[in-house]
């Protein structure tokens, strides 16, 4: 607040500046007075004076600028910083000392400067200097009627002992003797693994002068699941969609690490279910992962179920087979069986790859297509053979999948090629051709036999693969073996006739 110029009165040798802190905070008015003494000498004592004038047009020049602040927020923040810098170069002048609650008269030479101070602003103008001083005996404890508490123990010149809870809570005490304000101790709390006390962040947030810490310390207990402090947050004037990082909400960071009670708290004020970070990501899709009464919470919310497509998430998220109940949940709901993901995924190309047999089939019972394509053409059936997934390339078959066509052959070379001696039995069990040829000639064994898949090689030629089958440039299983080192596999195709 802004400092008041009073009257100048006499007090032989001294200059007092005085300071009141008149938050409720207090246990009664607390004014603290800190002073320098005049030397008799002119030149010295002139250049004393020199530095309070000095302090005040420093003072001046930095409130004008603040008039350049972009918001009323940011002007008051830069004129509170300005006079907190006021008063330490006032208290950093030569001769300076303290007292509190203690007046002793003045004289026409005194100086009086009056401010407004929170006790977290008196930390700045050295508070803890006058209990330095108070623990040395140098102050007086006339007028000093108060019962200082729980902190420390102070006796003064005269015997009389004195604490500091009356004076300031214990919460307040702790921040004076870390040298720590109202913000960092907020910060510190909120960040604990464990739930801060509640009468003490009650305390600091009664306290705390900028309210955009309020919001951007809400995602952290939300993180935490810190239920009654995010509660408290929102009392104070928080709301429910702060973020943090990269556009994180609270709610996201919540139902993230599955606290619905918190997430239901921060949507009971206003949280914005569809929020989205600054990559897309949104609750839902987060808790589509694995969390089902996050998910139904967040529907129930008005979540939307196609926004990012959480349904990819959901058939590929937490297990290893992904989440056939949130699959069917969602479905119910309205989601879009074919969406697609940031990359151009469906679920149920994200089943085949996990191996998601129940998910895949909720999919296809709710008419997922099964030859929907990702980059160069690679369809359900393709990924499922090459990640190795038989049972889903088994329900891609029986739901419309042509053994015969260009897909299956896809599937099939794929999968003799990576070793998948499981998907590879099944296309042939459920009839594709062993012989069968891609444009340019190669066949399954070929496949197998370039890489080294030793189990395929001899599983094709056992079902009557042609080991003498050439690609279109010339090459047998044979040589396409022998070229890449495979020992193994070039006796076995000798052993049944390869050349």
């Amino acid at each position: 607040m802004t400092p008041r110029k009073l009257s100048r009165t006499v007090m032989a040798g001294i200059v007092v500046v005085a300071f009141t802190a008149a938050k409720p905070l207090l246990a009664q008015q607390v004014n603290l007075f800190i002073g320098y003494n005049l030397p008799d000498n002119p030149d010295q004592k002139h250049a004393a004076r020199s530095l309070e004038a000095n302090a005040l047009s420093q003072r001046n020049i930095e409130i004008q600028a603040c008039t350049n602040a972009r918001s009323e927020r940011d002007r008051s923040e830069c004129e509170r910083q300005a006079e907190i810098a006021f008063r330490r170069r006032l208290a950093g002048i030569p001769g300076s000392w303290f007292n509190m609650n203690y007046d002793t008269g003045g004289t026409d030479r005194t100086s009086h400067w009056v401010f407004e101070l929170t006790p977290f602003e008196a930390v700045d103008a050295r508070l803890d200097q006058v209990f330095q001083h108070l623990q040395s005996g140098f102050v007086s404890p006339l007028g000093l009627r108060v019962d200082l508490g729980a902190c420390q123990l102070v006796r003064t010149s005269d015997g009389v002992t004195i604490t500091y809870d009356q004076l300031f809570t214990k919460t307040a005490c702790a921040l004076i003797r870390e040298r720590k304000d109202v913000e960092d101790r907020l910060w510190d709390l909120a960040q604990g693994s464990e739930p801060p006390d509640a009468q003490e962040m009650r305390f600091l947030l009664d306290h705390v002068d900028h309210y955009e810490w309020i919001d951007a310390l809400l995602p952290i207990p939300s993180q935490h699941g810190h239920t009654e402090l995010v509660k408290l947050l929102l009392d104070h004037g928080s709301h429910g969609n702060a973020r943090h990082g990269p556009g994180r909400t609270a709610l996201l960071e919540a139902v993230s690490n599955h606290h619905a009670n918190v997430g239901r708290l921060l949507l009971d004020h206003g949280a914005d279910v569809n929020a989205m970070t600054d990559s897309g990501e949104t609750a839902l899709l987060s808790a589509a992962w694995g969390d089902a009464e996050v998910v139904k919470m967040l529907v129930d919310r008005g979540a939307d179920v196609n926004l990012g497509c959480p349904l990819t998430h959901a058939a590929s998220g937490g297990n290893a087979e992904g989440h056939a109940d949130i699959v069917r949940f969602l479905l119910d709901h309205g989601a879009s069986v074919n969406c697609k993901d940031r990359y151009g995924w469906t679920a149920l190309l994200w089943a085949s790859a996990k191996g998601g047999a129940d998910v895949a089939a909720v999919l296809l019972k709710h008419g997922a297509d099964v030859y929907v394509t990702i980059e160069d053409s690679v369809t359900p059936l393709v990924v499922a053979a090459e990640f190795g997934s038989a049972d889903v390339a088994s329900l891609l078959l029986d739901n419309g999948v042509d053994v015969r066509g260009h897909d299956a052959l896809t599937a099939l070379l794929h999968a003799a090629s990576i070793g998948r001696a499981g998907v590879v039995k099944l296309l042939l069990d459920r009839g594709a051709s062993v012989n069968a040829k891609t444009d340019n000639g190669w066949t399954a064994l070929m496949s197998a036999a370039e890489s080294g898949a030793t189990a395929v090689v001899t599983l094709l030629v056992n079902d009557g693969a042609d080991v003498n089958a050439m690609n279109s440039k010339g090459e047998t299983a044979v040589a396409l073996a022998e070229k890449n080192s495979h020992a193994n596999v070039m006796l076995i195709l000798r052993q049944h006739g390869g050349k």
